[in-house]
């Protein structure tokens, strides 16, 4: 889920044609550095381990893997198996250095503010919004969401190869 400067981004990255490849990358992150330069700070109210936080800024996006948008790893520390979401918080002050980290993402951690949560509330007005890859109009109504982590978490397995599996990888290797 993400409110501000990301959704602005998700809409205009789906304008025109798609790009292959490492171009779509590329064009991706040129896209997403336009829409930072010119976002336009948010209000939003967040609660958060029952504190409450008022801040202006520029998006929020409450991730559960490291990755997002065109392969940026805004969430470096997201964990998918340690029960929590990470808040990630683009901070007004750190416009600049958000931008010049798009350029090579893998020297650094993002410039971004970071809170790991079971459970966040998130309240704001006159900005979009997105869940996974569908963009929402900013509303002029005040808005609330709440995210949170299901108690019972769902369990994926990944079963053992099969000895037979094993023996065809080793042929196809060997090839």
């Amino acid at each position: 889920f993400g409110v501000g400067v990301f959704p602005a981004f998700l809409k205009q990255a789906t304008k025109g044609k798609k790009a292959e490849g490492a171009d779509n990358l590329r064009k991706g992150r040129q896209v997403f550095q336009k829409v930072m330069k010119r976002a336009a700070p948010v209000e939003v109210t967040m609660k958060i381990g029952g504190k409450t936080y008022e801040r202006s800024v520029l998006g929020i996006e409450v991730c559960n893997i490291a990755f997002t948008g065109p392969g940026l790893p805004i969430a470096a520390s997201a964990d998918v198996s340690d029960d929590k979401l990470d808040a990630v918080i683009f901070e007004i002050e750190q416009r600049q250095e958000l931008i010049d980290w798009i350029d090579a993402p893998q020297d650094g951690k993002p410039p971004v503010s970071n809170r790991k949560v079971s459970k966040i509330e998130i309240t704001w007005q006159g900005a979009p919004t997105r869940v996974d890859d569908e963009y929402f109009e900013a509303a002029d109504r005040e808005q609330t969401v709440e995210i949170a982590c299901d108690e019972t978490p769902v369990r994926v397995l990944i079963p053992v190869k099969h000895p037979a599996q094993k023996s065809l990888e080793k042929k196809v290797n060997a090839a």
